[in-house]
């Protein structure tokens, strides 16, 4: 085989290791469709009632957003609309999580994919900077899907507080309502004197 095969076949898996990865960031940022944290600024400044409509008239139909303000207000009573809420963060989170081991796997299979070709090279006999390039690539590739994995969990990070900012201001007064009025622990009939 010759250098250049080599070359080719390692910066190939390199690359498509470290489109791979990027992928995950890409994927937590569609999680919502755009600045949830300015929307939920937004919805604090008008009154209780008028918040989950709002939310659904200024998010793209279709996105997470206006799902959760239509299952919201389509939901009957209190829990009901804290149930809806609850499946709908479920998905969302789901979302964020579904690529988090990309980035990791494609690290480990660029570095054990570049320690293969290298070895492969090494027993082709054509030479060393054809060795170095082509664990330089595997090297490259690995720590450009380690960033990858750390720029998507920071991203993932700043997603869910987001979310949970928009999901307070959305449902905030209703919240509050369903907590208003806990049931008291009762006593057991021993503590009683």
């Amino acid at each position: 085989m010759s250098a250049a095969l080599f070359l080719a076949l390692s910066l190939a898996a390199s690359g498509a290791c470290a489109a791979v990865s990027w992928r995950y960031p890409r994927q937590v940022a569609r999680a919502t469709s755009g600045d949830a944290r300015a929307l939920a600024r937004s919805l604090r400044a008008l009154p209780g009632e008028a918040r989950l409509p709002e939310l659904a008239r200024r998010s793209p139909p279709e996105s997470w957003e206006h799902r959760l303000a239509l299952a919201v207000m389509s939901a009957e009573g209190p829990r009901a609309k804290v149930a809806a809420a609850n499946d709908l963060l479920a998905e969302v989170e789901q979302q964020l999580d579904l690529a988090a081991g990309w980035p990791p796997a494609a690290a480990r299979l660029s570095a054990l994919g570049a320690v293969l070709l290298a070895t492969l090279s090494y027993l082709a006999k054509v030479g060393p900077s054809v060795l170095a390039l082509v664990l330089g690539a595997g090297a490259a590739s690995a720590i450009a899907s380690t960033a990858a994995g750390r720029a998507g969990r920071a991203a993932a990070e700043r997603q869910r507080e987001a979310i949970d900012a928009l999901v307070d201001a959305a449902l905030g007064p209703l919240d509050r309502a369903v907590g208003a009025a806990p049931e008291r622990p009762r006593r057991s009939r021993r503590a009683r004197s």
